[in-house]
């Protein structure tokens, strides 16, 4: 049974990351199609790819890390919801355990560290304004943009729409 709820997740996971990467690639490519110099072009798509590649297969003992594999499983399951209970299913502890593990792990509880991950990729999403408040919503994992916005003004003190405007126009 864990096992197949473990191959669902990764799954899932793939799904997800997949979907992240057309939406971003669909406006990276729009950007790049407005360039006029085809050497140019060519010279800048080799370049972000030669660093995707270094970044993808080059051995990084930190990034492979316990605390970076929970970083990374709580960001990629950050729109379903992401609770203490699947991370202790991810992990293969029980859940009491697992909020101990984590505090010692993270530096914080749980909670503490996926409301601040939310708030952080709220703000960098934030920043893409051809990115609906429901869009982010719904990557964040939140019933709809009501509640997203409820959470990110609670934390913050603005609004999301006052972040981006304050974003796109700074002082």
């Amino acid at each position: 049974m864990e096992i197949q709820e473990f191959t669902a997740s990764q799954m899932r996971l793939e799904q997800d990351l997949t979907q992240e990467l057309r939406v971003y690639t669909e406006k990276w490519f729009q950007r790049m199609s407005q360039e006029r110099h085809t050497n140019e072009l060519q010279a800048i798509v080799h370049k972000a790819f030669e660093e995707l590649l270094i970044h993808t297969f080059t051995p990084d003992t930190v990034g492979n890390s316990l605390p970076r594999r929970i970083h990374d499983f709580i960001l990629c399951n950050l729109r379903h919801g992401i609770t203490l209970k699947g991370l202790s299913a991810f992990l293969g502890y029980s859940e009491k355990y697992c909020s101990e593990f984590f505090r010692n792990q993270m530096g914080e509880p749980f909670s503490v560290y996926l409301k601040r991950v939310r708030i952080e990729k709220a703000k960098h999403l934030l920043e893409d304004e051809t990115l609906s408040l429901t869009q982010i919503a719904d990557v964040l994992g939140f019933q709809d943009q009501f509640a997203f916005s409820h959470f990110f003004k609670k934390s913050t003190a603005l609004s999301p729409r006052q972040f981006r405007n304050k974003f796109l126009q700074p002082d």
